[in-house]
């Protein structure tokens, strides 16, 4: 989940005692399957963005096939990188277990790498080469596939009522039973094919296809738990709450070759006649990869700061077992707040290592946890001392802009790539911008405008 788009959801109270036991269960059912809704609605809207976007890429590659001079090309391969990158961007919004979503980031991942390399390539007044055009013709020859299969899925999404998330999540697991469902819309698995089939990206340069064979940092070397090891995991990191039953889901298949393999299960805190929590956690070393529970209503009108909130996501990161957090943005939706969380390693700050954690401005209570950024990433490195000095890097910041601070992070670029740099904090009549300077050439690597309003404090 890069940006959550969880909401919170009212539970009605009823005044009679004798009334309230069978109301409540029929409100939390209600609004249950009202909270499911709308969470199928938000993937829905995520993917049909995601296949507008790859329609583009699709378009924009057909272009290029007729154009030749620099100053033609260039403004198209900004474009191609701008929109698979947006694609890429809708699609990790999507249920994480299921691997053509996997499939189709990767290959994503490859044309906003490629266009971007092109990009870089041309402004410095390089023609491209023979590997260069291998490549185009590779991202070139997937993509009218690719886009027509999304937008067909969107297609018969509108007929049939909407893509069925849950079953096509759980192509991915298998039951107690041994039964795999059926999904009612298994053509992604074909959209995706032509992509697992082809051959890696024949070129040496930042976008290569390491993104097929990556495995999780964290969980390497783990061991591997059943599910009443799993269970006690569950029991040990909700120890503070007041739980009556945890019941095994079931858990991913083998076969699937699913990056993170998870345990699942649903939680029931005592008083509830039906779950009202669920989490999947890691089969190597039983880490919480994804968690999410219907939200209690509060009734009397408390709400809390968002330093109240933040002690409350600390308590829960540390009892989870993720060490040395730093919270960074932030994100108020409805009565919650989700927090995004990046570790500290040597003083350096590793957004790529992101876990989300969504806390209830009520009471403090965990409403969802997302950590599948540190469980790929998060692993022994080896951070080479910056070849610039702070001071040298601030010189390559635009004069326009006024530094408030800085400090030295990792942040992700496409295909799972890394790079140190400095971040600065800066502003410009009023508005703040984080600046992103390559700790070792002085290249900007990224630019974002960093909004802190009512809603949170975000970058775009």
């Amino acid at each position: 989940m890069t940006k959550t788009r969880i909401y919170g959801i009212t539970i009605g109270v009823l005044s009679l005692a004798l009334v309230a036991v069978g109301g409540y269960t029929v409100t939390q059912r209600h609004e249950r399957n009202l909270y499911k809704s709308m969470l199928s609605n938000s993937y829905d809207r995520a993917f049909r963005e995601a296949a507008g976007h790859a329609a583009n890429v699709d378009s924009l590659l057909g272009k290029l096939d007729v154009l030749e001079r620099p100053e033609q090309t260039a403004p198209l391969y900004a474009e191609i990188w701008k929109q698979s990158d947006a694609a890429h961007s809708r699609l990790s919004s999507l249920p994480y277990a299921m691997n053509e979503v996997v499939e189709a980031q990767k290959y994503l991942a490859q044309v906003s790498d490629l266009a971007y390399a092109l990009l870089l390539k041309t402004l410095d007044g390089n023609a491209l080469d023979e590997a260069d055009r291998q490549n185009l013709s590779q991202v070139r020859a997937l993509a009218p596939g690719f886009a027509d299969g999304l937008t067909s899925i969107v297609n018969q999404a509108a007929v049939t009522g909407g893509v069925p998330w849950d079953d096509l999540a759980m192509t991915e697991q298998t039951d107690e039973a041994g039964i795999v469902p059926e999904a009612l819309l298994g053509s992604l698995h074909s959209v995706t094919q032509p992509i697992h089939e082809a051959p890696m990206l024949i070129y040496d340069g930042p976008f290569s296809d390491h993104i097929q064979t990556l495995a999780p940092r964290l969980t390497a070397g783990l061991p591997v738990l059943n599910r009443n090891e799993g269970r006690e995991v569950v029991l040990n990191l909700l120890a503070a709450e007041d739980v009556e039953g945890v019941e095994w889901i079931g858990e991913t298949a083998a076969e699937t070759g699913a990056a993170v393999p998870v345990l699942s299960y649903a939680v029931r805190r005592t008083g509830d006649s039906e779950p009202s929590l669920y989490i999947d956690i890691t089969k190597q070393g039983g880490i919480p990869l994804w968690m999410l529970r219907a939200p209690d209503e509060n009734t009397d009108g408390t709400r809390l700061t968002l330093q109240a909130a933040v002690a409350c996501a600390d308590a829960f990161l540390k009892q989870a077992g993720f060490a040395d957090m730093k919270y960074s943005y932030y994100e108020y939706a409805e009565a919650s707040v989700v927090i995004n969380y990046a570790p500290v390693v040597d003083g350096v700050l590793m957004y790529p290592d992101l876990v989300k954690v969504k806390v209830s401005m009520a009471d403090g209570g965990i409403e969802g946890c997302e950590a599948l950024g540190y469980v790929m990433m998060h692993g022994p490195r080896t951070i080479a001392a910056p070849r610039l000095t702070v001071a040298d890097a601030m010189t390559c910041v635009s004069p326009k802009l006024a530094v408030q601070g800085s400090q030295l992070v990792v942040i992700p670029l496409g295909s799972y790539r890394e790079v140190l740099c400095y971040e600065f904090r800066t502003v410009k009549d009023g508005t703040e911008y984080l600046v992103y300077i390559n700790a070792d050439s002085g290249k900007m690597e990224k630019i974002f405008e960093l909004l802190v309003n009512d809603y949170g404090a975000l970058v775009q």
